[in-house]
């Protein structure tokens, strides 16, 4: 009888690792699509001012105005969001630093759908050289904003 009881403890405890894992999995993955997604906006959104210029109406200075504003109001409210999503889902646990590689293939998929839902049809719509050393910066400096954002959250718990 020992043996049956010890026998289910062990299933009760692989059950329970296996849980675990599956939820870590989970959220890893939701918090680098955010993060991702947080690289991903801002890109998009300053490669298509002029198509959202010509679609609105507006200038494209009041376009460059708009686009800036909402991309930092954006920016910072969703660091502080990720920042409380991260202390409550990962406590003392470091699995949050893998996030420094899982936001790669979400930016890549991300950029395929939307060049393959929105393609460049008109010549003019073309974002600007300049944008794309912008993009390359942020290439750059977004893995240190991104351990900066675990550190952060690292230290406050």
């Amino acid at each position: 009888m020992k043996f049956d009881k010890d026998i289910g403890n062990i299933q009760l405890y692989i059950y329970r690792k296996g849980v675990q894992f599956l939820q870590n999995f989970f959220r890893i993955n939701v918090i680098s699509f955010c993060i991702a997604l947080v690289f991903y906006l801002p890109i998009t959104l300053m490669s298509n001012v002029y198509r959202f210029a010509r679609l609105s109406g507006f200038e494209t200075r009041t376009m460059n105005i708009i686009i800036i504003s909402a991309i930092l109001i954006g920016f910072i409210a969703i660091t502080v969001w990720l920042i409380f999503l991260i202390l409550q889902w990962f406590e003392k646990r470091k699995i949050h630093y893998w996030s420094l590689l899982l936001w790669l293939p979400y930016l890549v998929v991300f950029s395929y759908v939307n060049s393959v839902l929105f393609p460049i049809t008109y010549p003019a719509d073309s974002p600007n050289p300049s944008t794309g050393l912008f993009i390359l910066a942020g290439f750059f400096v977004y893995p240190i904003y991104i351990f900066s954002l675990n550190s952060v959250a690292w230290i406050r718990d």
